[in-house]
């Protein structure tokens, strides 16, 4: 598809000026140039908005939006995506602070003819936000395997991603948020029930760590020092219990019921693994489905049990918190 009409999302709050202008630059360096990148502020904010302003004065792709209502990244990518041209054959989103090498794209939509949505790889590098100085930390080492799997623990990173714009038909809007509802989560999902996904061995980008990332790449999946910090975090059991239920289980109770509500048509086996989860509650295909994903370890463990636990609580704890 390198040959097609793409939009890039960039999605921008508070950033770090001095990464924002690399990020900028290197998305303008890109081999393959025809694309328009709409650039999304979440909130008033008139200083970074004329710095972009200037910053691709001579480059009219780049089109900056700044909305004066702050709505958090997952609800900013959607209103971005709803902003992408008809003609866009492609997608691709973009955080405010990496680093794309200039063949990301082209590496990218090679493979987008085979797949709904394709998925490289980044150096983690950690960078100090008011310097210079970097730190190279690792590597991802993204895989995509079935949907229960990502469903339990997403594996799709949207900066790493590139999908057919007509995935935008199923994913929009996107569900009831909760805490944890993440716009790449349910952009997997979707690709994963339409074309596929493919992910790439190649690194693409640069992937900054540091203090302001809304997210960060998880760098110790320990579940025991994962739990301990959990622990440490929680008011307390109960608390703990209700926050399980009504974010990360509900979250995946949304995702598959919306799915279940707008694909025409599922395979039998995904349609199987949707029903489990969208039931809200446990059931033995669920019980099963984790059993599997905690023996061959692609996921987290401590995620996968806390799925499973917050099932088995969700009957007793009715009183959902989600956004309307």
């Amino acid at each position: 598809m390198q040959d097609k009409n793409g939009a890039i999302c960039l999605a921008v709050y508070k950033p770090d000026l001095a990464l924002l202008e690399k990020q900028i630059a290197s998305i303008a360096g890109q081999t393959v140039a025809d694309w328009t990148c709409i650039i999304g502020i979440d909130g008033t904010d008139t200083a970074t908005a004329e710095h972009i302003r200037r910053l691709a004065e001579h480059d009219s792709r780049f089109v900056v939006h700044e909305f004066g209502n702050r709505v958090g990244f997952y609800r900013n990518f959607e209103r971005i995506l709803c902003l992408v041209p008809p003609a866009a054959q492609w997608v691709a989103l973009s955080d405010q602070d990496d680093f794309w090498y200039e063949e990301k794209l082209n590496v990218l939509l090679d493979h987008l003819d085979n797949a709904s949505l394709v998925s490289g790889q980044a150096r983690i590098v950690g960078t100090r936000l008011a310097g210079e100085d970097q730190k190279v930390l690792g590597e991802t080492s993204r895989g995509f395997f079935n949907v229960e799997e990502l469903l339990l623990d997403n594996v799709i990173s949207g900066a790493l991603a590139v999908f057919r714009s007509d995935l935008l038909q199923i994913a929009l809007p996107f569900p009831a948020a909760t805490d944890v509802a993440y716009h790449d989560h349910w952009l997997g999902l979707c690709a994963a029930l339409d074309k596929g996904i493919l992910t790439v061995p190649d690194v693409v980008q640069d992937y900054h760590q540091h203090g302001a990332n809304v997210i960060g790449e998880e760098m110790d999946r320990n579940p025991l020092l994962r739990a301990v910090k959990l622990w440490r975090r929680s008011a307390g059991i109960t608390a703990a219990a209700h926050y399980v239920v009504n974010h990360r289980w509900q979250w995946r109770v949304n995702m598959c019921r919306l799915a279940l509500e707008r694909l025409d048509a599922v395979p039998p086996r995904e349609g199987e693994v949707l029903e489990a989860f969208a039931s809200g509650r446990s059931t033995p295909r669920l019980a099963l489905l984790c059993a599997r994903a905690f023996v061959r370890g692609r996921c987290s463990r401590m995620r996968v049990a806390a799925i499973l636990v917050a099932s088995v609580l969700a009957p007793a704890l009715k009183e959902f918190t989600v956004e309307a």
